[in-house]
């Protein structure tokens, strides 16, 4: 009687592409603990990123009144906005080519840092400079969190948790408001930015402990100059919009214009470093790859691409 055929052993995924679980076999489900208890880490930080222009806004009136500056006042919100819109692209690369877990953890600690240095701020040009450095770290978190979920949740939970995800923008706009108008009711505004501390520090340890670093296997140099070009740009329309929306500039002034046209030139310069260099912070090319989406839908549902 011949012996059965012997079965091949699995193939197991190297360390240097991501040892565990979550890195080797994605498959967390939002109904067991382990799956909850992360997508709550991972929920946590992004709605502390999104519920923080909505709460300061509520508080401005006495931050304004405690410091004694009136003026340029809303630049405490804009320059939240302007950094964290130039952090998306940037981390979202750096996601791609390091650690996705510590990359995440990273914007993390910068907004932990910059809401804390926020809440001692003894004039408003510190308090502008320390809530550009939390906006920074808080537009870090949102698109990393969405390839974190898509590399360790499987197909059922994915979508779940990306759109419990998106919610986050829905309460914020909701609780915001009212969060910061109680904060500012019972204690003192900078309880505003402590607040994100304790919040931050156990999101950080459930990270930490429960999701392996999640690196890609994609290597690469990160694009250094595209992200000096989409920051100039972005920052000069941000402070042109500001100005007009909130401090009364005309937009036909030599302010704006000049503001107008310098965006205009370094949006030219970034489009024309983008679509040459070989690895761009932005991939413009993919726009105009119209099966793309076909295609990686195709190879997902058949099981080849690799979540990472």
């Amino acid at each position: 009687m011949s012996a059965p055929p012997k079965q091949p052993s699995p193939t197991r995924v190297p360390p240097s592409e991501g040892a565990g679980l979550q890195a080797a076999r994605p498959g967390l489900r939002l109904a067991e603990p382990a799956g909850f208890l992360v997508a709550t880490g991972i929920f946590l930080v992004v709605l502390m990123g999104g519920l923080d222009s909505f709460v300061v806004s509520t508080a401005l009136p006495t931050i304004a009144t405690d410091l004694h500056q009136v003026n340029g006042v809303a630049f405490v919100v804009s320059a939240y906005l302007v950094s964290a819109t130039i952090a998306v692209p940037v981390f979202g690369r750096l996601s791609d080519i390091a650690s996705r877990r510590n990359v995440f953890l990273a914007g993390t600690a910068i907004f932990i840092v910059g809401s804390v240095l926020a809440g001692f701020s003894q004039s408003l040009t510190q308090l502008i400079i320390f809530r550009g450095l939390q906006g920074f770290g808080g537009g870090a978190t949102f698109p990393v969190a969405i390839a974190m979920i898509a590399a360790l949740f499987g197909p059922e939970d994915r979508t779940r948790a990306i759109g419990i995800l998106g919610a986050t923008a829905g309460i914020s706009i909701v609780a915001g408001p009212l969060l910061g108008s109680y904060i500012v009711s019972v204690t003192t505004w900078r309880w505003v930015f402590y607040i994100n501390l304790p919040f931050g520090l156990f999101a950080v340890l459930i990270l930490v402990l429960w999701v392996d670093p999640l690196r890609s296997a994609i290597r690469g140099r990160f694009d250094l100059p595209g992200a000096a070009l989409i920051s100039g740009w972005v920052s000069a329309l941000m402070v042109a919009l500001v100005g007009v929306s909130d401090f009364g500039w005309a937009w036909t002034g030599y302010r704006v214009i000049g503001l107008l046209s310098t965006t205009v030139g370094l949006l030219a310069a970034f489009l024309w470093w983008e679509l040459r260099c070989p690895e761009p912070l932005l991939p413009l090319r993919l726009l105009g790859e119209r099966r793309y989406g076909r295609r990686t839908a195709s190879c997902c549902s058949q099981g080849s691409c690799s979540a990472r």
